[in-house]
């Protein structure tokens, strides 16, 4: 992001599982918002149970919490590059998509929430969802970030 020289940046995993051919749709939707993420639904096989839980969980808190009308971390989003650095995100590890988005809450920003499709990764283990213990330490992390 900070070497980026456009106006605005988009971000997806790099794992295959999601289409940057849902992109342009997020880019557009920042005519009305500060932020547009990705809303994953999942095709059979893509997502364990336990991380789609911890998912649910961590969404749930930041509805109620952060009045956010996300049912998603998103892991694709697009928003204005300098807005995006004057939010000061810290977390370089995998917080990064939950304390975006209440810092982006904090700050008033409009978020919007867009379906994209969600497949089965094509390369490499998730940290994440690769484990129960990973969603376990994820979560963990994710919670201090909410308290």
């Amino acid at each position: 992001v900070v070497a980026a020289d456009t106006e605005i940046v988009c971000v997806l995993d790099g794992d295959g599982s999601m289409d940057p051919r849902d992109l342009p749709t997020l880019v557009t939707a920042l005519d009305h918002a500060d932020l547009a993420v990705g809303r994953r639904r999942p095709a059979k096989g893509s997502s364990p149970l336990h991380a789609r839980i911890g998912n649910a969980v961590l969404s749930l808190r930041l509805r109620t919490k952060y009045k956010l009308p996300v049912h998603d971390l998103g892991a694709i989003r697009a928003v204005r590059r300098q807005a995006l650095l004057d939010l000061d995100v810290t977390d370089r590890r995998s917080g990064y998509p939950l304390q975006l988005l209440v810092l982006a809450a904090e700050a008033g920003w409009t978020v919007v929430e867009h379906d994209v499709d969600y497949r089965p990764r094509t390369a490499g283990t998730s940290k994440v969802s690769g484990s129960v213990k990973g969603t376990i330490v994820a979560v963990r992390d994710f919670w201090k970030v909410l308290s």
